[in-house]
């Protein structure tokens, strides 16, 4: 009966997704119908009309001799070529080309017949002027000026079917499905009930299912662990060949301590999943050694971001949890402001700073990006919620710090900063904390090693 409930839902639920999305997606063509093509239609034939008679006029006044700046005539002559562009360009109705016919005709007869006048105009023939415009342009401008309004006329009517239609196409879809939401409503709750009575059997199977990830997470962790060895011994070895001086060095040791970084990681955080989320109440990690090593697996991306990575105000603190949970707190929050950095901010600052109060420490990163809003702050640390969708991320990164600082009995949250962007926070119980270390700013591209690092 689950199982059955559970498909019928499911498959009303799809029903209703399919025919909405199917049903949108004929309210969206006949939207664009209006959007894309009637109206803009409209608009560039006004356009067209408009500069056609002020081309007309202009060819009089130079016609009976009166004094007409050239530039003018050349402007209403590029209006009206830019216009019947832009028409051009639209995608058209049925029907539509064969009224534009005539209209595109007499506009490639114009050009010749403009250059004539004016040539007639210049040379002081006014009455050989006045008479091509009387005998020859308006003529082809009554021709352009009758097929335009049966242009004009024929998407007026077609934008207001399509209209008519997108509301005909809304309203259906709108009445189906409430009616298919209404039944997997009542589905789900038949489901619901029927998954009450099924959770006593299934309490008992989790204590065995427990036991079985608890295995699952050792093998894993064994097998992750196993790939990192061979580059891990090769890095160290290469290490030791190279002198102390050579510029490979730097990066050897770089990558010997993001591996180092990795299987930490792996270990601290597997080993937290198996304790079902709660506290290693033998865990410590030193906040400036962590901070450290967080900042510099960040500082390529920092460069590549073109943001400045300040840390200071780091006291020396033993933190009541693992450094691989710490480091995975810290690293999220940094990486975060740098991802979400705007890329035509012209402050591009991440700051680290920390403090001791009792018995915890408050560690803080502060960005000058665009900033959380109010609506955000009540969500950021949702699972999947992202602040710019157009990032790539799945929107995890937040949600995994707030469950680690909530394990391990701190708090974590976010407002806004001083004069622009967005402070993150937390604070995590500490064993112990000495007085602040100095501030130690540090720039996009120069060396970085956090303050508290010794």
């Amino acid at each position: 009966m689950v199982a059955l409930s559970f498909v019928l839902a499911a498959a009303a639920f799809l029903g209703a997704t399919f025919y909405a999305d199917t049903r949108l997606g004929r309210v969206v063509r006949l939207t664009h119908d209006v959007s894309e093509n009637a109206m803009p239609s409209l608009a560039e034939i006004g356009v067209m009309q408009r500069a056609l008679g002020d081309v007309h006029f202009r060819l009089e006044q130079q016609a009976v001799g009166d004094e007409v700046d050239p530039a003018l005539l050349d402007g209403s002559l590029r209006e009206l070529q830019e216009a019947r562009r832009k028409y051009e360009s639209y995608p058209q109705f049925e029907g539509e080309e064969e009224l534009w016919a005539p209209a595109r005709r007499a506009l490639d007869s114009l050009p010749l017949v403009i250059a004539q006048i004016r040539s007639d105009a210049q040379a002081g023939s006014s009455q050989l002027a006045q008479r091509r415009v009387d005998e020859v342009f308006a003529p082809a401008e009554a021709a352009v000026s009758s097929a335009l309004a049966g242009v004009h006329r024929l998407n007026l009517e077609q934008g207001n079917v399509a209209a008519r239609r997108a509301d005909r196409a809304w309203r259906r879809a709108r009445m189906v499905s409430f009616a298919l939401d209404l039944a997997c409503v009542l589905l789900t709750a038949g489901l619901a009930v029927l998954a009450l009575k099924s959770v006593r059997r299934l309490l008992a199977s989790e204590a065995r299912r427990a036991n079985e990830l608890d295995a699952f997470a050792a093998r894993v962790a064994h097998d992750i662990r196993g790939p990192l060895t061979p580059p891990m011994f090769a890095l160290k070895r290469l290490a030791a060949e190279l002198e102390a001086e050579s510029p490979h060095r730097v990066m050897v040791e770089r990558g010997i301590r993001g591996l180092q970084h990795a299987e930490a990681l792996v270990a601290d955080l597997l080993m937290f999943a198996r304790a079902a989320a709660t506290q290693d109440p033998e865990a410590s990690a030193s906040l400036g050694d962590v901070i450290t090593g967080a900042v510099q697996d960040v500082e390529s991306d920092a460069s590549s971001a073109r943001v400045q990575l300040e840390v200071g105000d780091l006291p020396v603190a033993t933190v009541c949890c693992s450094p691989g949970v710490l480091a995975s707190i810290v690293g999220n929050l940094v990486g975060n402001a740098i991802k979400y950095m705007p890329a035509d901010a012209k402050t591009r600052v991440v700051s680290i700073r920390a403090h001791g109060n009792d018995g915890c420490v408050s560690v803080e990163v502060a960005d000058t990006g665009a900033g959380v809003s109010e609506e955000q702050q009540r969500c950021i640390f949702e699972p999947y919620v992202r602040g710019d969708s157009s990032r790539a991320g799945l929107g995890l990164g937040l949600a995994t710090a707030k469950r680690l600082v909530v394990a391990h009995g701190g708090n974590i949250g976010v407002r806004p900063r001083a004069g622009g962007g967005a402070v993150f926070w937390f604070e995590l119980p500490c064993r112990s904390a000495a007085p602040l270390t100095q501030p130690v700013p540090r720039g996009p591209t120069t060396p970085r090693r956090a303050a508290g690092a010794a």
